[in-house]
């Protein structure tokens, strides 16, 4: 027999019979069937390899590291100056919420405030001659008509008092309740301070946005301290300092 006939001992293969290479299978309902053995043993391998796959999926840990980069942002550029044209037509004032007490009285006395004029159409602050006028008035009587000020200050020598911020030019104020003879033992708790500019050159005065509150006449007491001692008629506290 040839190498390629039919396996010794086993016969010829006749017409509609199954193949000597053929494994003889019954199904549940009775019914002979047959499967190659090649067949078989290639889905074998695909299971097999089906099997490792997901055993080597299942055994490995996958990371993933994001990194997001965004631009640098631009470089700072120096503030360009105002043009000589600029006029003041808005001003921001700041001052510190509480003041100093210079005298060790126990009542504040010295009120710090800064100024910034603008010109709406340009950004930076602008310097310009005039004349900045300061009023404290009690809390809320700043719009009622007719209302006097507590205190008033009218500073006309800018050229000392002028200073550069972030924001370009800059007005330093030092505001002392002592000025002039006056008293810092006033019976409020805080008060409404504005402030107002009036240009040399006898334009439309400008005037602060808001309204800005300090504390101001208010005793700080602390009882049984021995720093400074202050003998109240109803109380036996004592002032700080």
């Amino acid at each position: 027999m040839g190498i390629w006939g039919e396996p010794p001992g086993l016969g010829p293969v006749r017409p509609g019979t199954r193949s000597a290479w053929a494994l003889p299978c019954r199904s549940r309902r009775g019914v002979d069937t047959s499967m190659r053995i090649p067949t078989v043993i290639s889905k074998l391998r695909s299971a097999a390899l089906a099997v490792a796959c997901l055993i080597v999926l299942l055994g490995c840990e996958h990371s993933r590291t994001i990194t997001y980069y965004r631009p640098l942002p631009p470089k700072p550029r120096p503030l360009k100056p105002a043009p000589p044209d600029a006029r003041a037509d808005a001003l921001v004032l700041n001052v510190s919420a509480a003041a100093m007490d210079t005298d060790g009285n126990g009542y504040p006395d010295l009120v710090h405030a800064t100024v910034h004029l603008f010109d709406r159409r340009y950004p930076p602050a602008i310097y310009q001659e005039g004349a900045f006028i300061f009023a404290m008035f009690a809390p809320g009587e700043v719009s009622r008509r007719g209302a006097e000020p507590i205190r008033e200050w009218r500073i006309t020598d800018l050229e000392k008092i002028r200073g550069r911020s972030a924001f370009g030019e800059c007005y330093r104020f030092r505001l002392s309740l002592l000025d002039d003879g006056g008293t810092d033992e006033l019976n409020l708790p805080i008060a409404d301070v504005v402030c107002v500019f009036e240009p040399a050159d006898g334009g439309e005065p400008t005037w602060s946005g808001a309204v800005a509150t300090i504390q101001v006449g208010q005793r700080v007491l602390i009882p049984r301290l021995n720093w400074r001692e202050h003998r109240e008629s109803s109380s036996d506290a004592r002032a700080w300092p």
